[in-house]
């Protein structure tokens, strides 16, 4: 959708801008339940996946803020080269974001399908 919106002459009007903010808001519900399903002790696979998720939403964050600044303005008034750029940049933090989501779930899918550790039985 943000792509499309910059490729638009005009300012994005206001209909557009409120299906990207709901689509934004989402994405927050989306990840705030991820951070929150982890519990306040991670263990070092999920504690990879938060840094690495965060970092990603800091950077989805500062891309959002410039797309807004580019969506209120007309096209001749946007860097055109971020304005191509953009929406690509915040596909690339999004797939580093599900990436890491992958990973730490591979993680604990592996770990719930160990077996028990064996005991020794007393003779």
């Amino acid at each position: 959708m943000t792509q499309v919106a910059l490729s638009l002459d005009s300012p994005a009007p206001a209909e557009l801008k409120a299906l990207i903010h709901a689509q934004r808001d989402l994405a927050r519900r989306n990840i705030q339940q991820a951070f929150a399903a982890i519990g306040p002790t991670p263990d070092a696979a999920q504690q990879a996946f938060l840094d690495a998720a965060q970092n990603s939403n800091d950077a989805i964050g500062a891309l959002r803020r410039a797309v807004d600044q580019m969506l209120a303005v007309p096209a001749d008034q946007r860097d055109a080269v971020n304005a191509e750029a953009l929406p690509f940049q915040l596909k690339r933090e999004v797939s580093r974001m599900k990436s890491a989501s992958t990973t730490v779930s591979a993680a604990n899918d592996q770990q719930n399908s160990a077996p028990p550790p064996r005991r020794k039985i007393a003779a």
